[in-house]
Order: structure tokens, then C-alpha cells, then sequence
């Protein structure tokens, strides 16, 4: 978890300085210290125990290098320039003995200092002009405390200042949680400055200092080092916030919480950031991958081991985003209906060291090898082994008049059958998808049945035109009934359907269950408009035998020419016609006319062509079968293959 690391924001308006009673100072030759009759200050802190307030000419005091305050706008030292030309200096210096005789080094007071300075430099006052200090014998230590403490008292140091001066208090000795004592700062508040000064480096402390970069984000590039702190600092450039830093060392770095090898036994430094800035990451990313690709490889063996995979891969990705990890496009497919081709693949980020494992997965050049070869498959067993003809040769056409054939002997059978009917609106009830049985008009192909619509229109006499039952040769005929009459003004949608409800009370049992029937008959044997080469889905056949039915199908000149002059020559075979003779025949016109001579004479007698037969009767089923199959792990890892549930559909 990722702590966000709380920023101390601080006031840097000048305040003014304490009022005191001016210091009647007046230029002395002098350059010794000589004592003035003051009362020591009300605010002196234990570090100035045992100092004296005295003078000492101005050509004697040095700026101290301990100053952590670096940076004095020059428009805000000429105002204090003029106020003490004015009104005198209201505040005393503190100032310890110099390397050189007869020098100060000015610990506290630098400002004042400088607008001193400014004053002699201009003539405006002389060079031995008495200047009221504070002398102490104070150590590196405590005078580095006391200018740090007076300009934090002041809020006139810049976060990176601080940094600086608390980085040099522990260089000579304090600790931490001694600087956070002394300047009433937080612990963290402290590590994180010394973390600045320490890390920053060169060029993003000059952007901090210019104001180009914010303090948060100059604590989370304070973490980073080479190629990613120079790609932090140029997002942070671009205006990214202290998240978005922290994201893209997430996405950037091989993170502890990614790695599925033994961690504390790998021996690899781990990168931690006691403030939660950002979270642990390997120091060395390219050892921490090659122990994790290591562990994924062993984990791929224990997997092609099983046996239960029909592939497992181990892959790589450059990309850092954990959406590029999953086996999609364009190689894999994660929906496809072939569960003897399922796979897993792990993928591996070569920059993260995320791993996915992606199972249940299929190639999609398996899948397409798959489909040529069950296309070829369909084709051979349709082909006449005669002829050497194709089972692709007959166009859409004639597939969709052999489909219909079958549909509406099915629908003719049911009509009536009120048994079967309840049965089979139950089973679609229950989502009997594999006989595509819906009650839905919205997929229904159109087809005239006219035993459905001579009881449908029968039926809708009784109920006084309510069915509203279409006329052949409508093209919406869909429903063979006024299928959207609830539809359009729901305000009065209620009234409409309970006014039906009332008109359908009117019927005897045996008359709804007829009308139940027959509307679920209609949404029956349903085809797949663009591909109705397909087999006949084995639901419908068993469906088919066992109602007994006996499509029809009229041989006429539209449909004869979905077939190539090699199929029209069987089909005349399979009638009994003579096709051996019709082969001589030089066109497929010619031969569509000699079949077509004896059409009529083959429809009285029920021929139908192979394309709009039933299959087969296929072996009957056990009561046992229909029950749902419910799959088990021997190895009780039940969370290896996700993929292989079986929640499909045949279609």
C-alpha cells in the first residue's frame, strides 16, 4: 500500500521583526568588544547561555558560511536598508569570534548584515559604524541550530534550505529526532528534507529552487536515479503531479509485489521507501526478471506435464500496462468453441515483471485450421462419390429451400400436438439453445405453412380479428400473427394486454394449448440465413423422426439452378430418372429441362431431394444423458483451468 507523504507548506512572507527599543549606537575606532548597559533579551534560548550583548564595528563582522539561507531577494534588503537609516536597528546580531583577530562571523542577522553593507557602500553610513551583537562561544553544531531556528522562526527558507541545514546538523553530530525536537517539525518532515539534500541532485534542485518543479514531486524524484529520474523530472516539466510520479515509477520499476519467486532467498536489494512514496522495487531489475522467468518456466513444465493443455507458452512483453498481458488479439482467442484446442499462455512484462496466466485461451491459427478442416470434412460427406462433385457446388439457394422443406414439415407435424407443443415451450423456456427453439420473432425466418395459418386464421375468428394473422407473401410475415400490438404507447399498454387476456379467456383449454403450440411450432427449426450449408443441427433431426415428418419440396426451375451440371446429374439419379442419358445432354439447361419434365409427376409420388431430408435417424438417447455434466479436478486444483467448465452451447 502506498502512503501519500504529507507536504509541511510554509508561509514565506517576510514577517516584520520584533519592535525594540533602538540601540543608541554611534561610530567608534574601537575594534574590541566593549560591554553595553542592556538587559540580556527576554528571548534568549539556552543555546546563548553565558553571552554578552556588546558592539562591534560593522568592518568587522563576516556573513557565516553556516547560513543555510542562500538566496536574499535585493528588493526586500534595500526596504531594510532604509528602515534601519531611519529608525535605527531594532534587533541585535548574534555573532561568534572569526577565524581572524578582530573578526565576527554573524551566525543570526544575515539580512541585517547585508542592508548594513548596502548602507556603508552607498556612504550613507561609516564603514566603523557600531553595530549592536550578541557575542557567544557557540560550536559548528549550535550555530548552524541557531541561524536555522531564526530563519524557520522568520519563514524565510526555502524547503530545500532546510534540507540543507538539517542535513548539515547531522553531518556534525545531531540526529532526526533531535532536529524535530528543536524545531517543532514532524520525524517524517525531517527524513524527507535529508532525503532532498542528500538525492536530489544538481539539475532538480535548480528546478525546485526556480519554482519549475513542486516539493511533491521533488520528493518522488529524490527516489530514482538514471534514466528513470531523468523521465520523471521531464514529466514533472510537462505539469504530471506527485501521483502521476509515483505511477510511472509503478509502471517503470520491477516491483517486490510482482515477484513470484522466493524473495528473501533470492539475495537481490530491495529499494524501500520508509515514507511510502513509492512502493519496493529490486535495485538490480534485470536479475529480479530472470529469476522470474525462471519461476514461470518451471511453472509452464508443471502445467505441460499434466497433459490437460493442448499447448502452454511463455511470452514477453515490453509494454508496462497489465492490459497488454492478456493472450488476445491478433494471435489468441478467448471465445472460442473448440475446448479441445484450449491452452494457457503466461505473459511476462520485461519491464514490470507482472505476470498473467491466461487460460482457456485457443490460437486463432489452430482455430482457423480447425474450420478449414471441418469445412472440408462437411463437404466430402455431401459430395457423390459418382460424380467427384463438390458438396459446396449448390449454390445458397437450393440449401435454404431444403432447410425450409424440413422447417415446414416440422411446423405442419406440430400443429395439433398440444403435448408436444407444452414440451417444446418449456425446453425454450429453459434456453434450449441447441435446437435454436426461441419464442422470439425477432430471428424467425419467413415461411408459409398453410395448415399453421388455416388454424391460426380459424382460431382468430373466435377471438373476433385479435391474432391479426398475415397473408402470404408478406415480407414482415416473420410472426405469423400481429406479434407487435403492444407495442407504441405504453400508457395504455396495460389496459391493451389485460383486454387480450380477457378476449383469450373466451377460448376452450384444448383451443389455447392449439395456439400455444402452433406459435412455438413457428419459431422452430430456425437456419442460419448466411451460411445454410451448415448440418442440420441434431436436436432438429431427432425432432424430425420422431414427430415423422415428411418435408415436400417442389422441383422447379428456380431452385434446380443452385445446382451444377455435376449435382443436377445426381439428382436425377437419386429421383430414378434416367442421369446416365442426361449426362450426354451438353448444358445444365438441357438437363434442368428433362428433370423438370417429370417434376410433377415426382411430387405426387413424395420424391425429395437429398437437401431437404432429415439426416439419418441417429441412436436414441438415455433419460440419463440430458443431465448437466458437472466437471472435477482430480488434483483438487480447480483454479488451474478456468477454461475448461462446461458452460457451452452446441449450435
Amino acid at each position: 500500500m502506498t502512503a501519500t507523504a504529507k507536504t509541511t507548506t510554509r508561509d514565506t512572507r517576510r514577517k516584520p521583526a520584533r519592535k525594540e527599543a533602538p540601540a543608541n549606537v554611534t561610530p567608534s575606532p574601537t575594534t574590541d568588544l566593549a560591554p553595553i548597559n542592556s538587559a540580556d533579551s527576554a528571548h534568549a534560548t539556552p543555546i546563548l547561555e553565558g553571552s554578552k550583548v556588546t558592539s562591534a564595528p560593522l568592518v568587522s563582522l563576516r556573513a557565516s558560511p553556516l547560513n543555510p539561507r542562500k538566496a536574499f531577494e535585493p528588493g526586500s534588503i534595500a526596504e531594510l536598508a532604509e528602515s534601519i537609516l531611519h529608525k535605527g536597528l531594532m534587533q541585535n546580531l548574534v555573532v561568534r569570534r572569526g577565524d581572524q583577530p578582530n573578526t565576527y562571523e554573524v551566525i543570526a542577522g544575515g539580512r541585517r548584515l547585508k542592508a548594513l553593507t548596502l548602507l556603508a557602500d552607498a556612504g550613507r553610513i561609516p564603514p566603523l559604524f557600531d553595530v549592536p551583537v550578541r557575542l557567544a562561544a557557540l560550536t559548528d553544531l549550535e550555530a548552524l541550530q541557531l541561524a536555522t531556528a531564526e530563519n524557520v522562526e522568520r519563514r524565510s527558507m526555502s524547503p530545500l534550505e532546510e534540507a540543507d541545514a538539517f542535513l548539515g546538523m547531522v553531518t556534525l553530530g545531531a540526529t532526526p529526532e533531535d532536529i524535530a525536537l528543536k524545531f517543532g517539525f514532524g520525524q517524517k518532515t525531517v527524513e524527507q528534507r535529508l532525503l532532498l539534500a542528500r538525492d536530489l541532485g544538481e539539475e532538480a534542485r535548480g528546478l525546485l529552487d526556480a519554482g519549475e518543479i513542486s516539493l511533491g514531486n521533488a520528493q518522488i524524484i529524490a527516489h530514482t536515479k538514471g534514466p528513470m529520474r531523468r523521465h520523471l523530472i521531464g514529466a514533472a516539466l510537462r505539469g504530471a503531479k506527485p501521483e502521476g510520479l509515483r505511477t510511472l515509477i509503478r509502471e517503470g520499476s520491477f516491483l517486490v509485489a510482482h515477484a513470484r519467486f522466493d524473495v528473501p532467498s533470492s539475495g537481490l536489494e530491495v529499494v524501500e521507501d520508509l515514507f511510502g512514496e513509492v512502493p519496493p522495487r529490486f535495485a538490480d531489475p534485470g536479475a529480479a526478471l530472470a529469476l522470474q522467468l525462471d519461476w514461470v518456466n518451471a511453472r509452464a513444465d508443471k502445467l505441460r506435464a499434466r497433459g490437460k493443455h493442448h499447448f502452454v507458452e511463455v511470452e514477453t512483453s515490453q509494454s508496462a500496462h497489465g492490459s497488454a498481458l492478456s493472450a488476445g488479439w491478433p494471435d489468441y482467442t478467448a471465445h472460442s468453441g473448440y475446448r479441445d484446442l484450449q491452452g494457457t499462455v503466461f505473459k511476462v512484462s520485461t519491464v514490470t515483471g507482472e505476470v498473467r496466466e491466461n487460460s482457456g485461451v485457443v490460437r486463432k491459427a489452430d482455430e482457423a485450421a480447425r474450420e478449414r478442416a471441418e469445412s472440408a470434412a462437411r463437404k466430402a460427406a455431401t459430395a457423390s462419390e459418382a460424380t467427384g462433385s463438390s458438396g459446396g457446388a449448390i449454390r445458397k439457394s437450393g440449401w435454404i429451400d431444403g432447410h425450409a422443406a424440413r422447417a415446414a414439415s416440422l411446423r405442419t407435424a406440430l400443429v395439433g400436438d398440444h403435448k408436444r407443443g407444452v414440451a417444446l415451450t418449456l425446453l425454450g423456456m429453459l434456453g434450449g439453445s441447441a435446437s435454436k427453439l426461441r419464442v422470439d420473432w425477432s430471428s424467425v425466418e419467413v415461411l408459409d405453412v398453410p395448415a399453421v395459418r388455416e388454424r391460426l386464421q380459424a382460431l382468430d375468428e373466435r377471438l373476433g380479428g385479435l391474432l391479426g394473422v398475415k397473408q402470404p407473401g408478406d415480407r414482415y410475415a416473420r410472426c405469423p400473427v400481429q406479434g407487435d400490438r403492444f407495442s407504441g404507447n405504453w400508457r395504455d399498454r396495460d389496459s391493451r394486454e389485460f383486454a387480450f387476456y380477457t378476449a383469450l379467456m373466451t377460448l376452450e383449454l384444448g383451443e389455447l394449448l392449439d395456439l400455444q403450440g402452433i406459435l412455438t411450432a413457428c419459431t422452430l427449426a430456425n437456419w442460419n440465413i448466411y451460411q445454410p450449408e451448415g448440418p442440420v443441427a441434431e436436436f432438429v433431426t431427432r425432432l424430425g423422426h420422431d414427430v415423422q415428418a415428411r418435408p415436400a419440396l417442389r422441383l422447379t426451375d428456380a431452385h434446380l439452378k443452385a445446382y451444377t451440371r455435376d449435382r443436377l446429374i445426381e439428382l436425377a439419379g437419386d429421383a430414378g430418372l434416367d442421369h446416365e442419358g442426361m449426362a450426354k445432354l451438353g448444358t445444365s439447361k438441357l438437363i434442368r429441362e428433362a428433370i423438370l419434365a417429370h417434376a410433377d409427376a415426382l411430387f405426387e409420388q413424395g420424391y425429395v431431394p437429398a437437401i431437404a431430408r432429415f439426416p439419418e435417424a441417429l441412436p436414441p438417447l438415455l433419460a440419463a444423458e440430458a443431465a448437466p455434466v458437472i466437471a472435477s479436478d482430480e488434483d483438487g486444483e480447480g483454479d488451474e483451468d478456468p477454461g475448461e467448465d462446461d458452460t457451452g452451447t452446441e449450435d
